[in-house]
């Protein structure tokens, strides 16, 4: 059974599956992304593995395979936390990819998410801090200004001993350093900020500061589109992915693919603010290209793209799917 799954997985375009025989051997093996899991272990109930690698910190997708006539305990087993069953039998051969696919693709959409979750709880914790810092400054000012009035004013008169000149100097130097820390922590003011609800919520956009986006390792994309805010949807995802990326205007396209400049691996266009003719042909060495958009806008874009995108889009799958294509060479 386990050739027979890792033949089928292969031919499918999947990594050869690790094989382990006892539920020992795999709740001590390394962490994998999903579980093949059989019912009948030598060692072991499948069900009790099912149940310890549910309560895991971050546990993997279950796929359980079970004989034909045990179907009860593939329920059983959905009951206790599998994402999905198989039966071997003479479907197996044709549903094990399909059912491997789904899992990667809900897989990398529940990373998305929890990337964005992240994102989210990190811009409301850094606009909370602007706020604390600006009410702050309001709360500081007008006593510090006092104080620095008051020093000035004493300094000024004849009536003080060298000790105490000395102590009020220290005292205004003081009083300065106290001033400047208040107005860098006002600038906090300044912070770029982007609208997340419509009309509703603004806070700090993580995406406008460089260091906030992982190291590129999948080479780099480039976004075009007229829209800001799909701009900045798509350029969050691709860089969250491992993607350096750009964004330049819809028109300026062609110019930023200009053999003279460094290649792009990918390109996302928005539908309707971009020309399909202005698109490179689709050819060996050429990028992927990708057209995202209302569905009436994207029957232009039929085979100049690689692949077209409805809005809504699955953000996780969209992602995955630029991925794939890049890792495999198909498009």
């Amino acid at each position: 059974m386990p050739r027979i799954i890792g033949a089928v997985l292969t031919a499918a375009g999947f990594r050869a599956p690790a094989h382990v025989a006892t539920g020992g051997a795999a709740l001590a093996a390394d962490p994998a992304d999903l579980v093949l899991l059989d019912l009948q272990l030598p060692d072991t109930s499948g069900l009790e593995i099912l149940s310890a690698l549910r309560a895991r910190p971050s546990p993997p997708a279950v796929v359980v395979v079970t004989a034909h006539g045990s179907e009860a305990a593939a329920v059983q087993a959905l009951r206790l936390g599998a994402d999905d069953y198989l039966i071997k039998d003479a479907a197996l051969r044709d549903l094990l990819p399909q059912v491997v696919e789904r899992q990667r693709r809900n897989l990398a959409l529940r990373r998305a998410l929890a990337a964005a979750e992240r994102d989210l709880v990190a811009a409301e914790r850094l606009a909370a801090v602007g706020q604390i810092t600006v009410s702050l400054h309001h709360a500081l000012n007008n006593p510090l200004m006092a104080a620095s009035t008051e020093v000035e004013l004493l300094l000024r008169g004849g009536d003080l001993s060298n000790d105490q000149r000395e102590a009020l100097e220290s005292v205004r130097a003081s009083l300065t350093r106290i001033a400047e820390q208040v107005r860098h922590a006002a600038a906090l003011q300044s912070a770029p900020v982007v609208e997340y609800l419509e009309g509703a919520v603004e806070m700090v956009d993580l995406a406008a500061t460089p260091e906030t986006i992982r190291p590129a390792r999948r080479g780099s994309a480039l976004v075009a589109a007229e829209d800001p805010g799909l701009a900045r949807i798509l350029g969050h995802l691709l860089g969250h992915a491992g993607f350096a990326v750009e964004t330049c205007p819809p028109r300026d396209v062609m110019a930023r693919l200009n053999p003279d400049r460094p290649g792009v691996n990918a390109v996302i266009v928005q539908a309707g603010a971009v020309a399909p003719t202005v698109l490179p042909t689709v050819a060996a060495g050429s990028p992927l290209l990708v057209a995202v958009g209302a569905p009436g806008a994207l029957a232009p874009f039929e085979g100049r793209v690689t692949f077209a995108v409805a809005i809504p889009f699955d953000p996780g799958v969209l992602v995955q799917d630029i991925i794939a294509r890049l890792e495999h060479g198909a498009f």
